[in-house]
């Protein structure tokens, strides 16, 4: 898994939904088509809340329908519903700050529709109601670049023209042609990588002396191989960054150590899930190792404990004698019981 921070992501009432059953959609859907905006509002909520069940519910509606107005009406509430219902579920695993090879599969499930709703999302989510009302600036961002790891993981290859169309877009945010390149290259098509790569490796030779820029340039080559399943290439980077790091380290204090601390964190962490995919187990270890003394508190360790038991990056290391003996050392950690760093 590769874990980066994003801030001030908030969402009201994402928790997954229970079940519904069919009477009570079709019973919505019925308050929708009423008019009335009050009732309407917490119809879709409802709607929202269990997006399939309920287009499978306002498809039947549509095939059984004369008026063509009501039938538009229905077309235009089942994109709404299947919309935020995707933005809903990419929002519930951005917030976590971790993304991983498959972690979008499950998504095939909105097919064979899934394509067009993850690029309308990536292109510009017109979701402005109901659960994403209060959702921030940030947030959009986060689901946007959601959708094109989506459109990744899910191998839909039908979608390159309109990525390469995003990336050509000069209009379009730094973030989001990036987002689309990534995508691009984990389809099969490099060209917006390769020119990228290229030239970030001409900065990193010109910035021998400067730090920062090197730090900078390591850091993006770190996502880009983890990103292209290069693991030995993206351990090196996050090598890079960890030693310019740890070096910064002891010159800081106060605000700006602890914020150095996560940084270090996250790195040593991703470094560890680099590793274990490249099927350097031995690295594995040494990075987990780094990880806990980088930040050592009880929210630190507890944060790991939790990742590493469910990191798909980290399925092989689990396998390894050592993972035994690592999680029995932060459980000892929580639990007051001593393994002083």
């Amino acid at each position: 898994m590769c874990m980066h921070v994003l801030l001030s992501l908030w969402l009201c009432g994402v928790p997954q939904a229970p079940g519904v059953d069919r009477g009570e959609l079709e019973r919505c859907i019925d308050v929708f088509l009423g008019g009335d905006a009050a009732k309407g509002a917490g119809a879709l909520q409802i709607l929202y809340r269990h997006p399939q069940p309920a287009r499978d519910a306002i498809d039947d509606r549509i095939e059984d329908m004369d008026d063509p107005g009501v039938k538009q009406r229905l077309t235009a509430l089942r994109q709404r519903v299947l919309q935020v219902g995707l933005a809903r579920t990419i929002f519930q695993r951005v917030q976590t700050g971790l993304t991983f090879s498959g972690q979008w599969t499950d998504l095939a499930q909105y097919d064979p529709e899934v394509g067009g709703l993850l690029m309308d999302l990536a292109r510009n989510p017109q979701i402005d109601e109901g659960p994403m009302q209060a959702v921030r600036e940030s947030a959009f961002q986060a689901i946007r670049e959601g959708a094109l790891h989506a459109i990744a993981d899910l191998k839909l290859t039908a979608l390159l023209p309109d990525l390469k169309a995003l990336t050509e877009d000069v209009l379009n945010e730094d973030w989001l042609i990036e987002g689309a390149g990534m995508a691009m290259a984990e389809l099969g098509d490099r060209s917006w990588i390769d020119r990228r790569l290229e030239a970030l490796g001409k900065t990193l030779a010109e910035a021998a002396t400067d730090v920062p820029r090197r730090y900078a340039v390591q850091k993006l080559l770190s996502r880009y191989y983890y990103r292209l399943n290069e693991y030995a290439r993206a351990l090196e980077a996050y090598e890079a960054t960890a030693a310019i790091l740890e070096a910064r380290a002891a010159t800081l204090t106060g605000r700006d150590a602890r914020v150095l601390k996560r940084m270090l964190w996250l790195t040593c962490y991703n470094a560890a899930c680099s590793a274990s995919k490249a099927g350097s187990m031995d690295a594995v270890f040494q990075y987990l190792d780094r990880t806990l003394k980088a930040d050592s508190s009880a929210a630190a360790v507890q944060e790991l404990a939790a990742n590493i038991r469910e990191d798909g990056d980290l399925k092989e290391a689990r396998k390894d004698p050592r993972y035994r003996d690592f999680a029995g050392r932060l459980r000892r950690l929580l639990a007051g019981q001593g393994d002083k760093l």
